[in-house]
C-alpha cells in the first residue's frame, strides 16, 4: 500500500491582475497591507523570517530560504520554524484566470521531520497550517476587495442538477486543492452518478442541488435528514455546501444558503434547518450568519480529517425564526 505523504494544499481565487497579486507576494509596499510582518529577500538563495505571536503570547520566528524565483508565476522557499531539525517547502504558485488570478500554494515536507509516519499530525500546528492560510487568504483577497471584502455577484439561484453539472463537481469542488477544510480523502463518483440516474438526486429524505452565480456553476448544496429523537416527530434538515474556489468572497455561499432554508421552509413541514462548520471556517461562520442561522454550540472533535479530530460550530434556523406564525 502507497502510504499517502501529509501536504497542506491550498487554492484561492483573486480578482486583480496577475502582476499586482505578485507584488503582494513579494514587495514590502505590497505585503504591508495584508502581510506586513514578513521579510523577504525576492532574490534566490536570500534568507527570509517571519515574526509572529502564537496564540500564548509567545514570539515566534519562522525562516527559510527562496529558491525558486519566477516572476509572476512562481515563488519557492524552504520554511521552518526555530526548533526544527529539517526544512519543509513551500511553493505559490500564481496564473491568471479570467479577469483575475488563481493561486495555489502547497507545503511538504512534513515527513521529514520528527514523528515519521504521524508527520500528518504536524500539519495541524503548522505556520502554513489550514488556519494560518485561512486568515492570510482572507486578507489577501480583501486587500483586492471592496472595503468590507466581498463583492456582490450579479444573480445567485439554485437548481436541479444537470448531467453537465456532475462532472464540473468533481473536476472543480472535489479536489484535495478545491479546500482544505472539506478534504477528506478521495471519493467515489460512481455512486453519484448513479444515483442522478435513478433520481436526478432529489428525493424524500434529501436532496442536491447546483448553485449557480449568473449563468455559471459556482457550486453544490445537499441536505439529508437528521433526528435530535424518534424520526418520525424530531426530525430536521441538515445540509452542506460546497462553493468552488472562484467563486469564494463574493456573497454566493450567503445567496445559497438563505435561498435553500426558504426553499425547505416552503416545501416541506420541517421546523429546523442545522449545518455545521469547522471553527477555523470564518468565512462560512460568516456567511450562515448573514443567511440568518444562529450559532449554537461548539461540536467537539466531531470530524475526522487530516489525521486528526477537529471541533464543529453548530448553526440552525427555526420556521419561527423567519415566520413566527409557523405552517398552517
Amino acid at each position: 500500500m502507497i502510504e499517502e505523504k501529509p501536504v497542506v494544499d491550498v487554492s484561492e481565487y483573486v480578482e486583480a491582475p496577475i502582476v499586482d497579486v505578485w507584488r503582494a507576494f513579494v514587495t514590502p509596499e505590497g505585503r504591508d497591507g495584508w502581510w506586513s510582518y514578513l521579510q523577504l529577500d525576492p532574490v534566490v538563495g536570500a534568507r527570509f523570517a517571519e515574526h509572529w505571536t502564537d496564540d500564548q503570547d509567545r514570539a515566534q520566528v519562522t525562516s527559510g530560504f527562496v529558491v525558486k524565483f519566477d516572476p509572476p508565476n512562481l515563488l519557492v522557499l524552504t520554511w521552518a520554524d526555530d526548533g526544527w531539525p529539517a526544512r519543509t517547502r513551500v511553493e505559490i504558485r500564481l496564473r491568471e484566470s479570467g479577469t483575475g488570478t488563481a493561486l495555489h500554494l502547497r507545503h511538504t515536507g512534513w515527513e521529514a521531520l520528527p514523528g515519521g509516519r504521524d508527520a500528518r499530525r504536524r500539519v495541524a500546528a503548522a505556520p502554513f497550517q489550514p488556519a494560518g492560510v485561512h486568515e492570510h487568504r482572507i486578507r489577501l483577497v480583501n486587500l483586492f476587495g471592496n472595503p468590507r471584502g466581498e463583492a456582490q455577484v450579479t444573480q445567485v439561484t439554485l437548481r436541479p442538477v444537470r448531467d453537465e453539472d456532475l462532472a464540473i463537481f468533481e473536476r472543480e469542488l472535489y479536489p484535495r486543492q478545491a479546500s482544505e477544510l472539506q478534504w477528506f480523502g478521495h471519493r467515489a463518483v460512481a455512486g453519484e452518478r448513479r444515483a442522478f440516474a435513478e433520481t436526478g438526486l432529489l428525493g424524500d429524505d434529501g436532496g442536491v442541488m447546483t448553485i449557480c452565480a449568473g449563468d455559471r456553476v459556482a457550486g453544490r448544496i445537499q441536505w439529508w435528514k437528521t433526528s435530535w429523537g424518534p424520526p418520525a416527530t424530531s426530525w430536521c434538515w441538515t445540509f452542506g455546501i460546497t462553493v468552488g474556489p472562484g467563486h469564494r468572497g463574493h456573497g454566493v455561499g450567503t445567496e445559497a444558503q438563505r435561498q435553500l432554508a426558504a426553499y425547505l421552509f416552503a416545501h416541506t413541514r420541517a421546523h429546523r434547518i442545522e449545518a455545521s462548520t469547522d471553527v477555523l471556517n470564518h468565512a462560512e461562520q460568516r456567511a450562515l450568519e448573514k443567511a440568518g442561522f444562529r450559532r449554537e454550540g461548539v461540536l467537539r472533535g466531531a470530524q475526522w480529517r487530516g489525521g486528526a479530530w477537529h471541533d464543529q460550530i453548530l448553526y440552525a434556523i427555526l420556521r419561527t425564526d423567519v415566520d413566527p406564525a409557523g405552517p398552517a
